[in-house]
């Protein structure tokens, strides 16, 4: 369960405003797309985060292309397994894989992927789209051409139980992670001698820490030459309000996996979440899975700095030896009638326009959906390489568990940042978001 330029994405956020009030409406699909176009047959092998939303939409999908006499092989993996085949297989030219979902991760590795210009330009794909989607840094581009589509939009949000937060007299708004540290304090006071934990965060996956440091540090990541760095004293601040924050989860939150912190959630047993909500919506949606149905809401999400965002692309890999079967493929799985079957059986984000003008959908989703408008307005993907990124994920759990302190922590972070080489890709996106300092 990951994958986005302040001008263009305000511009953005205005039209996707300017759709949700719109009247509009495009009924549900009840089940997956089947392919669009006859193929004659084939075989196709995709790559998918295993995370039980995007692995089993695309083996939904898989299942009706059998139908059609074409068999598609889903390999799915957890995302950092998933990172490291994808890569692993472009640069040993094994070809594996003919479809590969990704992000900005691989930019390292976008040379080995096939231009799609003239499959979209052919097809007109991406027409009705949320605009901007299919524009460099959301749809990735490498020497200009295009290799990226996207699909499942999502910003990390913070989940809260509306009922508790009623109960507590409390405000759904944090404009910063320190104040949700104070509502966190009151929330541990209005629910002392419960198994209510004022909330539950899945610290037990590293690559997860980034994620509230980036909502909470409001400073640029590359300096004036060019290079990686923190501003020191924002970085070290932020550090130790995800400090200040750890008193206030379940005694074993230092250990919990992704899955492991939602289902404390959706047993009730947290009245919040930092988290990526289309892991977690559908469930927390069903009486089946959860026990907060009808009591739960997403809000904007706190922090002087900007919510992640995940907005998966699907690329084609130059060593696919059928690269229209491929393209039918990446268009069949990202079209409309596929993405709102998503959506509606798994929670995946929506990447069409047409989702946000649909009252049916706004009405059971109203609750999540407002919120991760005003998320979307102000989230942007990588900001930092593979490498970079990865790196700053270890130092923040050394800090979490108290190895280093902050500024011992920052001063490490930066050392190493200096060494390293700023991709193209992650240039372009922290200059267009205004994380290059000036």
């Amino acid at each position: 369960m990951l994958a986005v330029r302040r001008s263009r994405f305000l511009v953005l956020a205005v039209l996707m405003i300017g759709v949700l009030i719109s009247t509009q409406c495009a009924p549900p699909v009840p089940q997956p797309a089947a392919p669009a176009a006859e193929t004659g047959g084939g075989t196709l092998t995709v790559s998918y985060m295993a995370s039980g939303t995007y692995d089993k939409a695309a083996q939904d999908l898989a299942g009706q292309w059998a139908e059609e006499g074409i068999d598609v092989m889903v390999a799915a993996f957890p995302w950092a397994v998933l990172r490291q085949n994808n890569t692993n297989d472009l640069l040993s030219g094994a070809g594996q894989y003919d479809v590969m979902s990704g992000g900005g991760y691989l930019a390292d590795v976008f040379r080995y992927f096939a231009p799609v210009d003239e499959f979209v330009a052919r097809d007109n794909f991406g027409e009705g789209l949320i605009p901007g989607l299919m524009e460099p840094g959301r749809a990735w581009f490498y020497e200009g051409k295009q290799i990226g589509v996207p699909y499942g939009i999502d910003a990390y949000g913070l989940l809260y139980r509306t009922d508790i937060f009623e109960e507590a007299g409390l405000e759904p708004s944090f404009p910063t992670f320190a104040e949700f540290v104070t509502g966190a304090q009151k929330l541990q006071e209005h629910l002392e001698g419960s198994d209510i934990a004022p909330y539950v965060f899945a610290y037990g996956d590293p690559q997860q820490h980034t994620n509230i440091f980036y909502g909470e540090y409001g400073g640029t990541y590359i300096n004036k030459e060019g290079k990686f760095e923190l501003e020191a004293d924002e970085a070290v601040r932020a550090l130790n309000v995800m400090l200040d924050m750890l008193p206030y989860g379940p005694s074993n939150m230092m250990g919990l996996s992704i899955e492991e912190a939602n289902a404390v959630f959706l047993d009730g047993r947290a009245a919040m979440m930092p988290c990526w909500p289309s892991f977690v919506r559908a469930a927390a949606d069903d009486p089946d899975q959860s026990k907060v149905v009808g009591k739960w809401a997403q809000m904007r999400y706190p922090g002087k700095g900007t919510p992640y965002l995940s907005l998966w692309n699907l690329f084609i890999a130059k060593t696919a030896e059928d690269k229209e079967l491929a393209w039918q493929w990446v268009k069949d799985f990202t079209s409309e009638e596929n993405d709102r079957y998503m959506l509606e059986t798994y929670g995946i984000g929506s990447v069409w326009a047409s989702t946000y003008s649909d009252p049916d959908v706004m009405a059971k989703h109203g609750h999540d959906f407002g919120a991760a408008f005003e998320n979307f307005k102000r989230s942007w993907p990588e900001r930092l390489s593979s490498e970079a990124g990865d790196y700053v994920c270890a130092v923040i759990g050394e800090v979490l568990i108290k190895e280093i302190d902050p500024d011992a922590g920052v001063k490490k972070i930066n050392d190493a940042l200096a060494q390293l080489v700023v991709p193209d890709s992650i240039m372009m996106v922290d200059t267009a978001a205004g994380f290059v300092a000036k």
